[in-house]
């Protein structure tokens, strides 16, 4: 039987009372401390009531008391000097100036659950009684989650917010998937959140002196730790228009919130931005959805930073000389977060990251339009078994690395954008795929598609994309690149790499360059480059390609150079015959498909594969149609013959097989017959080039 408990609807009701601080005893006047004013105003407001600072006025707050009604803080105008760090009655650390805080009014035991699925159980069916549908729920457990290394102890606990859909005796249905197993003391908690609550803060002003040393983090970073704005257990809260010059610990702390908004924020210079936990601008944590959006920040620690939320988002932000990493999802299982239009200047850490070295495991990371113009580390980092980080439309202007992938992540995507290398310091790539310090763990499947890449050469650049450790598929199609630096190889895939797939297609590269497409071991895994151009300007080879019977190469252009290939492992001929696919490029690649040819007697050069055809120029009644390669090699004129001098560079053939003149002298008596390095005959020396080429003269014109 469904039991159809509708949920309370009390704590949403709105009061249009406005109260005003100074009438309840606070001054205003920058000197007395308000504190105990403010929450005696507080105190005595309705549910929806705002609280109003009037402007003009400069407030001395310590930590307020818990705010645990919705209402909303109208600071507009106003100005703060506050002290969160000092200590109190219950917080001897400290605690928020602002700290809306909802209340767990249930915690009941659950059976494990099923990850995706809607679904939980009871352990104990008599529980049920203390849900109503439309409840915000958390669903938590006591998981210790692992570092890295997978050795070293990380952070207990999960939890994720949620809401009762349904209830039908022991189990409850969700309004959306749990999104991990729940399996480690699983709990279902009831939550009085607060819903709508409100700062606005246009044209606002706070600051915090410096407490003299950084906030021990061991202390805990969420309820009572001396934030700013701190929220916790709310629904939809709100937060607008405020500058926060210099704070310890976060200017804006989300624990445990459904959709919050933080907008038109001006965050600048925080102190101890070199501790851990401390000089963050916005941190959500085991948050539901929410958008932060068009806030500046300036020299902080992480400016956006997301631990444990689902279906988040930030958009439109600006950061300037972040310490740290400017939007971050920063492990514990971070899902479907995104950053759009965001942008970095200045950074001395990365632009955005996804995984961290302590929290680790982040889930789809959305990054659309970012812009970052920077000398820091990095751009991108993706790392630490995090899955799924897809960077739409960059604007990349970097003077460090542009993106690096490592310990164990899974499935970058860079698509479109253009991404620019423009430092003064030589470095050895830009873009680097490796394995980092886990032995056993690789980074996993990488597509790069429809991205422009330059370098106009202000220092060295040894690789501009360099693979050194990947598994899966490796990617690259319509791409583009514009390099002026004669050391610099486009692309470099390095001989620990081991995917299985290399797809190379439909990719450009000009300017000045070593190598375009360099590839040190494909053995193992298939590799297909089809359709690309090399534009004249490389100093080495335009493509350094194994050849193994699992090539695929096929349609490319090398433009006016005397480098256009260069092959290790075998001959294209030799490895054509056995499943190898080399055709249809120009220039021609010896020994491959290149269809028919034409000539006026059997061919004399070139590297011939068995049934290529060379039509007969000097064709005439009663002639032959044209020649057939009947046995695969290279087509030489003369045959060996005995006491004959030879020059250096002639070519003969002899027992089916071809040789090069290296040492001139005057042939013995006996052809050679050796099929590898170099052997002596008379005083001529002869190396060996492979099979010679048989032709037959096949039809007859009539």
């Amino acid at each position: 039987m469904t039991l159809m408990r509708k949920a309370s609807t009390a704590r949403k009701v709105k009061n249009l009372v406005i109260l005003d601080v100074l009438t309840s005893g606070a001054v205003g006047d920058g000197k007395t401390n308000d504190t105990d004013a403010v929450n005696a105003c507080i105190g005595a407001a309705p549910e929806g009531a705002t609280i109003k600072f009037p402007a003009g006025q400069t407030y001395v707050l310590d930590g307020l008391e818990p705010i645990e009604k919705s209402i909303t803080l109208d600071i507009t105008g106003a100005k703060f000097i506050v002290n969160p760090s000092k200590a109190r009655p219950g917080y001897p650390n400290g605690s928020p100036v602002f700290w809306f805080r909802g209340a767990v009014e249930e915690e009941v035991p659950i059976a494990n659950t099923i990850a995706y699925s809607k679904v939980i159980t009871l352990s104990n069916p008599q529980d049920a009684a203390k849900f109503s549908i439309g409840d915000d729920v958390v669903i938590s457990d006591n998981y210790q989650w692992k570092k890295y290394n997978n050795t070293d102890s990380g952070f207990f606990g999960r939890a994720e917010c949620n809401t009762v859909l349904d209830i039908n005796g022991a189990t409850i249905t969700l309004g959306k998937p749990v999104e991990l197993a729940y399996n480690v003391t699983p709990t279902l908690l009831k939550i009085k959140t607060l819903d709508n609550v409100r700062v606005i803060g246009e044209a606002s002003h706070i600051t915090e002196p410096d407490p003299g040393e950084p906030y021990d983090t061991s202390n805990g970073l969420y309820g009572a730790c001396p934030h700013i704005f701190h929220f916790q257990y709310c629904k939809n809260p709100n937060l607008s228009g405020v500058t926060i010059d210099k704070w310890r610990v976060h200017a804006v702390n989300f624990h445990r919130c459904i959709n919050p908004v933080a907008k038109n924020f001006i965050a600048r210079d925080p102190y101890y931005t070199s501790t851990g936990g401390n000089g963050y601008f916005l941190r959500g944590d085991q948050c539901l959805g929410g958008n932060v959006t068009q806030n500046y920040t300036r020299s902080v620690r992480h400016a956006i930073d997301w631990v444990y939320c689902q279906d988040s988002q930030s958009s439109h932000n600006i950061s300037y000389g972040c310490i740290e990493s400017d939007y971050t999802c920063h492990g514990l299982g971070n899902r479907r977060i995104k950053s759009v239009n965001d942008t970095s200047i200045g950074s001395l850490g990365y632009g955005w990251v996804s995984g961290n070295t302590s929290f680790r495991e982040d889930y789809d990371f959305t990054v659309e339009n970012p812009t970052y113009y920077g000398f820091g580390s990095g751009v991108v980092r993706f790392t630490t078994y995090s899955e799924r980080m897809r960077i739409i439309n960059p604007t990349f202007f970097c003077a460090g690395g542009a993106i690096q992938m490592n310990l164990g992540a899974r499935g970058l995507e860079v698509v479109g954008g253009t991404i620019a290398y423009i430092s003064d310091v030589s470095r050895s790539r830009a873009i680097l795929i490796n394995q980092g310090d886990l032995s056993s763990e690789v980074p996993r499947d990488v597509s790069f598609v429809g991205t422009l890449f330059k370098h106009p050469g202000l220092s060295a650049l040894a690789a501009f994309i360099e693979i050194t450790s990947c598994k899966g598929t490796l990617e690259f199609r319509d791409l583009e690149f514009e390099i002026n630096d004669a050391t610099c190889k486009p692309m470099l895939i390095g001989s620990s790499a081991a995917p299985e797939y290399v797809v190379v297609k439909g990719v450009q590269v000009s300017g000045v360059y070593s190598s375009g497409l360099w590839v040190e071991n494909s053995a193992s895994y298939l590799c297909s480059v089809m359709d690309c151009i090399m534009k004249t300007g490389n100093t080495g080879y335009a493509f350094h390609l194994p050849i193994t019977t699992k090539t695929r190469f096929t349609g490319n252009v090398v433009e006016n150079t005397a480098k256009p290939y260069e092959w290790t492992g075998g001959t294209v001929l030799d490895k054509a015959s056995n499943g190898a696919i080399v055709r249809n490029n120009v220039p021609e690649v010896p020994g491959s498909e290149q269809g028919v040819k034409y000539s006026s007697a059997a061919p004399t050069t070139g590297v011939w594969r068995k049934g290529q055809i060379s039509l007969n120029t000097g064709a005439t009644s009663g002639g032959n149609v044209g020649w057939i390669c009947t046995r695969a090699g290279e087509a030489v004129a003369n045959t060996w013959a005995a006491n004959t001098a030879y020059a250096v560079g002639e070519k003969v053939q002899a027992n089916a097989k071809a040789y090069l003149c290296t040492v001139a002298g005057t042939s013995g008596s006996t052809a050679p017959s050796h099929s590898s390095g170099t052997a002596t005959d008379g005083t001529v020396t002869w190396e060996y080039l492979g099979p010679s080429a048989a032709f037959s003269a096949f039809g007859t014109i009539t």
